[in-house]
C-alpha cells in the first residue's frame, strides 16, 4: 500500500487537516518542535491498528488515510470516542480500471506548505462503498500485528537504539535464521548425536564396564607380579641350559677339529710339494686382474655403441630445444579468464538463438495483438455510447444463462403484448360489428316508421300467405324468355354465377380451418422446436465448457429438430395456402362477371318494366321481375344462402315495386341481427374484464422485463429489438475484452521469457565487464559473442596445437633418452663385462686375458697332480694355511699336542651332559604349570577391552570437533536471506568498511565482519555504527515483508540525528535508493541539515506550519 493523503478531523494537535503525500519514493515531513510530527506518526499507526487508549480518552479521534492499494484508491477511516481503538470503515474511491493519476501529481512540486484551511481534493466516489474490515483493512496490512509494525515500520531514534525491539520471536527467527535449512539441521543433529553418544558412553563406562575392567586389570597385574620370581628362576634355568648346550656344541666341534687336524697333518706331508708349485702359478695369475667372460670382438662393438650414443644425444638436445620454444610460444598466448569461464554459458545461449528469436518475435506479435485487441475493444466500448466503461462491462453478466433469462423475459413480454393486442383487436372488431348492426337496425326502424320488426314480419308473412299464386315461376320465366331471349340468357347466366360464387365460398370455408393444424400436430412440432432450441443451447454450453465436438453435435441435432418442425409446418400450410389463393382468384373473377351480369340485368329489366305487355290475362300490374326474383329466391333458398339483391344491394333491390317494404327473409335477417347485437353487447363486458387482466399481465411482464434489464446492467427500455441489439453489441464487446485479456496474458508470458533471457545475457555481460553492450539488442550481442567465441576458439586451438607439438617433441626426446640409456647400458655392460672403466682400460684388459689363458693351462696340469695326491685320502681336505705354515721340524711336536688336547675335550663333554640333563628336567616341571600364562592372557584381554572403549570415546570427540568446524564454516557462508540483504545495506551505509553480518547457529546474537575479515560483536561497535547496523536490518525486514505482499510505509523519526555529516549523507542516499525501489518512506525531522540532504536528492518536503495560538498543542 502507498499513502496518498492524510485527512484528520481531530487528533492530538490537528484539526481539519488534509495532507497529500507522494505515493512513491521518500517524503520528508519537516517542522519545528511541537509541530505535530509525532502525532502524525501515531495517527497513521492508530488508523491502521487502532488508537491508543490514552490518545482517545482525552478527546475524540477521527480521521482517514487515503491509500493506493493494488492500483486502486482506497480510504480507511477510523473514529474513536471515550477511549478504545475506534470503529474503522473502508471504501474504494476509484474503480479498478481508473487511471493512476492521483498521488503521482504531487511529485511535480517538491516543496509546499500546508495551511490551516487547505483545499480538499474532490475524489471520485460514485462507486464508493463501505467494505467489511476483514475484506479491506486486513488485506491492506496483510495480517501484520501492531507490535511488529512498531518494531519494523515505525522507528524513532530511541527505538533504533534499543536492540530489544528485534527480540520478537517472528523477527528473531527471520534475522537469526532459526528456521534452518536441511543441511544445517543435519549438522546440528549430527553434533547433538556425537555429544550424546560421547556423554552416554562415558557415563555407561563409569557406571558399568570401565570401572570393573580397571579393577580386574589391577588384580591380574598383582598376580603377574607375584609370579615374577618364578619367572626369574625359569629364565635363569633357561639361560643355564642354553649355556651348557652352547658349550657342549663347542667342545664337540673342538674334538672333531682335533681329529681332523691329526689326519690332515699326516696327509699334508704328501700334498705340500705340488701345492707349492701351484701356489707360485696362482700368485702370478693373481697379479693380473680377474676378467671373466670378456666379450669377443669387444673393441669393434665398443666403437659402434659410442657412435650411436653421440648421435642420439645430439637429436635429443635438438628436440628439447624445439619443445621449449613451443612452450614459450604457448605461454605467450593469453586468454581472458572470465571469457573462458563464461564461454560455455555463451555457447548455450547461442545454441538457443533461434528459440530466443522466436520467443521475441512471438512477444512482438503478442504485443501487436494486444494493441489490436485493445483498439477493437475501445472501438466497441465507444460504439456502445456514453456511460459504458470497462468496469461496467466486467460487471455485466453475458453468460448463456443470462442470455437465456433475457430471452425468456423478452418472450414473456412479447407474449403479453401479443395477447393484449389480440384482445384489443377482438374488442375493436366486436365494437365495430355492434356499431354496424346498430346502424342497420336504426335504418330499418326508420323505414318501418316505428313498426317493430316482429310486427313487420307477421304482416309480411300474412301478405305472402294471401298473395295470388296463380302466376307460377316457370310461367313468368317463360313469359320473360319468350318475350326476350337475351334476358333469359342473362338470367341463366346470373343464376349460374351466383351458384358458382356460393360453391367457391363453401370450398374456402372448408379450406380455411385446414390452415390451423390440429393440436396434436402443433404439440409434436412444438416439442421438436423446443428440443431443437434446448439442444442448440446445450451444444453452445458444452462447446465452451467441455468438448467442442460434443457441443457441435448437440447444436447440429438441435438445428435439425427445429428445421424439421418448421419444414413440416410450412409444407402442410403451403398446400392449403396455394389452394386458397387459387380459389380467391377464381372468386374475384366470378364476382367481376356477376357484377357485369347484374348491370346488364338492371338495364334490361328497367326497359322491360316500361314497354313489355303482359302475355296472360291482360294484367299489367304484375312486376315482370318478380318471376325472376322468385325464381332466384327459389333457386337459392335450398342452399340456405342469402338471396341475391335482398339486403346488400343485389340485382333486384332497385327493381322492387315497393321500395319501403321488406321481404320476409329480410325481416327475419334483421331480427337475427338484433339478437346477435344483444349477444355481442353481453359479450363486451367479460371481454373488457379479460382485456384489463391482460393489460395488467402486460404491465407485470413489462416490469419483470425492466427488472431483468436492471439486474443484467442494461438500460431500461420496452423496445425488445433495440435491447437485444444492445445486448449483442455488449456481448461482442465483452468477448473482445476477454480476447484482450487473453492476448495481454499471452504477451506477459512471452515478455517474461524474453526478460529472463535478457537477464542471463546482462549477467554474462557483467561478468565479462562488457557493460557497454547492455543497450544493444540480443541479436547484436549474439553476433559479437560469435566473433569473440570464434577468436577464442582460434586462440585455444593455436595454443592446443603448440602444446601438442611440445608434447610430441618431448615424447620423441623421451624416446631418444630411452635409446641413450639403452646405449649407455650396453656400453656399461661391455665395460663391466671387460672389468674396465674406459676404452684404454678395456684395451689393456684384452692383453691380460691372453696371459690368463696360458697360466690357466699350467695351473690345470698342476691341479691334476694335486688331485691324484688327494685321491689317496679323499675324506681329507687340505687347508692352505696349513700348507703355508707347514714346517717339517715342528710337525712331530704338533701331532703330540693334538693327541693330548683331544683327550681333555672328551672328559669335559661327559661332565656337561650330566648338568644339561638336570636343567632340562627342571624346565619341564616349570613349563607344565599353566597358571602364569592364563593370568597374563586374561590381563591382555582386559587391556584390549579398555582400549576399545577409549577409541570409541576419542572417535566421538574427534567427530564432534570436525562437525564444529563445519558448523563454523557454515555460519559464515550460509546465512539467512534477511542478514544477506542487511549486509548489503550495511556495507553501503559504512562505505564498505563492514562487509558481512552473520549469526551463530542457535544463538540470537549478531556478528559483523569488517573489510579485514575481523569479527566484531554488536557491543564492540560504536554507537553510530550500531545504529546503522540496526537501520540496515530494518530495511532488510521491510524488503522481506514487501516480497511477502505486506507493503507498508516506513515511518522514520530523526533516525540520522546522531550521525556525522558524511555518514548522514551516505545514509540519506541509501534511504532514497531504498524508496526508489518501490517502498514508501516518510522521514519526520525538525533539523534543517537532514531536510537538505533529502531535498538535494530530489525528495518532496512537507513543512508543517505553526497553528494559531488557540489551537491545542501537544509535544511533537
Amino acid at each position: 500500500m502507498k499513502i496518498t493523503e492524510i485527512e484528520i478531523e481531530q487528533f492530538g494537535p490537528w484539526n481539519q487537516l488534509s495532507l497529500p503525500i507522494a505515493g512513491e519514493g521518500l517524503t520528508v515531513v519537516s517542522g519545528a518542535n511541537e509541530s505535530g510530527k509525532s502525532a502524525l506518526r501515531r495517527f497513521i499507526r492508530g488508523v491502521l491498528f487502532g488508537f491508543q487508549a490514552e490518545d482517545s480518552r482525552r478527546r475524540p479521534n477521527v480521521g482517514a488515510l487515503q491509500i493506493r492499494h493494488r492500483g486502486r484508491l482506497f480510504e480507511i477511516r477510523r473514529a474513536a470516542h471515550d477511549g478504545g481503538g475506534g470503529l474503522v470503515t473502508s471504501r474504494w474511491l476509484t474503480p479498478a480500471n481508473a487511471p493512476r493519476s492521483h498521488g503521482n501529481s504531487l511529485i511535480e512540486h517538491c516543496d509546499f506548505e500546508i495551511e490551516d484551511e487547505a483545499e480538499e481534493e474532490t475524489l471520485f466516489e460514485p462507486d464508493a462503498a463501505t467494505l467489511p474490515l476483514t475484506d479491506a483493512l486486513s488485506d491492506v496490512v496483510g495480517g501484520l500485528s501492531e507490535k511488529l509494525f512498531d518494531q519494523i515500520f515505525s522507528l524513532g531514534l530511541s527505538q533504533l537504539h534499543e536492540l530489544s525491539h528485534l527480540a520478537d520471536d517472528d523477527v528473531a527467527k527471520a534475522i537469526h535464521g532459526e528456521t534452518l535449512g536441511p543441511f544445517a539441521q543435519t549438522l546440528l543433529a549430527a553434533r547433538d548425536e556425537m555429544s550424546h553418544n560421547s556423554d552416554q558412553l562415558w557415563d555407561e563406562a563409569r557406571q558399568n564396564a570401565l570401572p570393573s575392567l580397571l579393577a580386574r586389570y589391577e588384580q591380574l597385574s598383582e598376580h603377574v607380579e607375584a609370579q615374577e620370581q618364578r619367572l626369574n628362576r625359569y629364565r635363569d634355568v633357561i639361560r643355564l641350559r642354553r649355556h651348557h648346550e652352547r658349550r657342549l656344541v663347542e667342545l664337540q666341534s673342538r674334538r672333531s677339529q682335533f681329529q681332523e687336524s691329526l689326519h690332515a697333518y699326516t696327509h699334508i706331508e704328501r700334498v705340500w710339494t705340488p701345492w707349492q708349485r701351484l701356489r707360485n702359478l696362482q700368485a702370478e695369475l693373481l697379479r693380473f686382474p680377474r676378467i671373466d667372460d670378456f666379450p669377443e670382438g669387444g673393441i669393434a662393438r665398443f666403437d659402434h655403441i659410442e657412435q650411436e650414443l653421440q648421435t642420439a644425444l645430439k637429436c635429443r638436445e635438438a628436440l628439447i630445444g624445439e619443445a621449449k620454444q613451443f612452450h614459450r610460444d604457448a605461454k605467450r598466448i593469453t586468454v581472458a579468464r572470465e571469457l573462458r569461464r563464461s564461454s560455455a554459458s555463451m555457447r548455450a545461449l547461442l545454441d538457443q538463438r533461434e528459440h530466443i528469436g522466436r520467443v521475441e518475435e512471438r512477444a512482438r506479435a503478442s504485443y501487436a495483438t494486444v494493441e489490436q485487441q485493445k483498439e477493437k475493444f475501445d472501438a466497441a466500448v465507444t460504439s456502445l455510447g456514453e456511460g459504458w466503461t470497462t468496469a461496467k462491462l466486467e460487471a455485466l453478466d453475458t453468460s448463456v444463462a443470462a442470455h437465456y433469462r433475457l430471452v425468456e423475459k423478452a418472450r414473456q413480454f412479447r407474449r403479453a403484448v401479443a395477447k393484449r393486442n389480440k384482445w384489443k383487436q377482438r374488442l375493436t372488431r366486436l365494437s365495430q360489428q355492434c356499431q354496424q348492426q346498430s346502424s342497420e337496425l336504426e335504418a330499418a326502424s326508420k323505414k318501418l316508421r316505428g313498426i317493430s320488426l316482429e310486427d313487420a314480419l307477421r304482416r309480411a308473412r300474412q301478405q305472402r300467405a294471401g298473395a295470388n299464386p296463380s302466376i307460377p315461376v316457370a310461367r313468368a320465366v317463360s313469359t320473360i324468355s319468350t318475350s326476350d331471349p337475351e334476358i333469359e340468357h342473362l338470367h341463366a347466366r346470373i343464376v349460374e354465377l351466383e351458384q358458382r360464387r356460393v360453391s367457391i365460398s363453401r370450398q374456402i370455408e372448408r379450406l380455411e380451418p385446414r390452415l390451423i393444424l390440429p393440436k396434436w400436430v402443433l404439440g409434436v412440432l412444438g416439442f421438436f422446436a423446443v428440443g431443437g432450441v434446448v439442444l442448440a443451447l446445450l451444444g453452445l454450453v458444452t462447446g465452451f465448457s467441455t468438448n467442442a465436438l460434443a457441443g457441435a453435435a448437440y447444436a447440429l441435432l438441435g438445428t435439425v429438430c427445429g428445421g424439421l418442425a418448421l419444414s413440416l409446418k410450412l409444407h402442410f400450410e403451403q398446400q392449403v395456402r396455394d389452394s386458397l389463393n387459387a380459389m380467391n382468384d377464381e372468386l374475384r373473377e366470378n364476382e367481376a362477371r356477376l357484377r357485369e351480369a347484374r348491370e346488364s340485368w338492371q338495364a334490361l329489366t328497367g326497359m322491360l318494366s316500361q314497354t313489355a305487355p303482359m302475355r296472360e290475362g291482360g294484367r299489367t300490374d304484375e312486376d315482370p321481375s318478380l318471376a325472376l326474383r322468385v325464381s332466384v329466391d327459389q333457386t337459392t333458398s335450398g342452399s340456405g344462402e342469402q338471396p341475391v339483391g335482398l339486403i346488400a344491394g343485389g340485382l333486384l333491390s332497385n327493381a322492387a315495386s315497393r321500395d319501403e317494404e321488406f321481404t320476409v327473409e329480410e325481416l327475419e335477417w334483421l331480427i337475427e341481427s338484433k339478437r346477435e347485437l344483444a349477444r355481442n353487447q353481453q359479450k363486451r363486458t367479460p371481454w373488457r374484464t379479460r382485456f384489463d387482466a391482460v393489460a395488467q399481465e402486460l404491465s407485470a411482464a413489462r416490469q419483470s422485463w425492466c427488472d431483468a434489464l436492471k439486474q443484467l446492467g442494461l438500460p431500461e427500455s420496452v423496445r425488445v429489438a433495440e435491447t437485444f441489439d444492445l445486448w449483442q453489441r455488449l456481448a461482442a464487446a465483452n468477448e473482445l475484452f476477454k480476447a484482450f485479456q487473453s492476448a495481454e496474458a499471452e504477451f506477459k508470458r512471452h515478455l517474461e521469457g524474453v526478460q529472463t533471457t535478457r537477464s542471463r545475457i546482462v549477467e554474462l555481460l557483467h561478468r565479462l565487464n562488457r557493460r557497454d553492450l547492455e543497450q544493444r539488442t540480443t541479436a547484436d550481442v549474439f553476433q559479437i559473442w560469435d566473433e569473440e567465441l570464434a577468436k577464442l576458439t582460434a586462440i585455444l586451438q593455436d595454443r592446443l596445437r603448440l602444446r601438442r607439438e611440445e608434447r610430441r617433441r618431448r615424447a620423441e626426446a623421451s624416446e631418444y633418452s630411452e635409446k641413450i640409456d639403452d646405449l649407455r647400458l650396453q656400453r656399461s655392460a661391455l665395460l663391466r663385462q671387460g672389468c674396465a672403466t674406459d676404452r684404454d682400460d678395456y684395451t689393456r684388459r684384452a692383453i691380460i686375458v691372453e696371459r690368463h689363458e696360458q697360466l690357466h693351462d699350467q695351473i690345470d696340469a698342476t691341479k691334476a697332480e694335486l688331485e691324484a695326491a688327494g685321491r689317496a685320502n679323499p675324506e681329507l681336505t687340505i687347508v692352505e694355511d696349513d700348507l703355508i705354515r707347514f714346517d717339517v721340524s715342528s710337525h712331530a711336536t704338533t701331532l703330540t699336542n693334538l693327541r693330548r688336547e683331544s683327550g681333555d675335550t672328551d672328559a669335559e663333554i661327559e661332565r656337561l651332559h650330566e648338568e644339561l640333563g638336570k636343567a632340562r628336567h627342571e624346565i619341564e616341571e616349570m613349563e607344565a604349570d599353566d597358571a602364569p600364562s592364563d593370568v597374563r592372557l586374561d590381563r591382555e584381554i582386559i587391556r584390549s577391552q579398555i582400549k576399545t572403549l577409549a577409541e570409541e570415546w576419542l572417535a566421538d570427540g574427534w567427530t564432534a570437533q570436525a562437525i564444529d568446524g563445519i558448523c563454523a564454516q557454515y555460519e559464515r557462508v550460509c546465512q539467512p536471506g534477511i542478514l544477506a540483504a542487511a549486509s548489503r545495506h550495511f556495507a553501503r551505509l559504512t562505505s564498505g568498511k563492514y562487509r558481512k553480518l552473520w549469526t551463530p547457529l542457535r544463538h540470537r546474537s549478531l556478528r559483523v565482519d569488517d573489510a579485514n575479515s575481523t569479527t566484531w560483536q554488536l557491543e564492540q561497535l560504536s554507537g553510530s555504527t550500531r545504529e546503522l547496523l540496526l537501520l540496515a536490518i530494518r530495511l532488510a525486514l521491510v524488503e522481506d515483508y514487501s516480497r511477502r505482499g505486506i507493503n507498508l510505509p516506513l515511518l522514520l523519526d530523526d533516525v540520522l540525528l546522531t550521525l556525522d555529516p558524511s555518514r548522514a549523507a551516505i545514509a540519506a542516499n541509501e534511504l532514497v535508493a531504498f524508496a526508489q525501489r518501490g517502498h514508501q518512506v516518510l522521514f519526520f525531522t525538525c533539523h534543517p541539515h537532514l531536510t537538505s540532504l533529502f531535498t538535494n536528492a530530489g525528495c518532496p518536503n512537507l513543512r508543517l506550519s505553526q497553528f494559531a495560538a488557540t489551537t491545542e498543542r501537544l509535544a511533537g
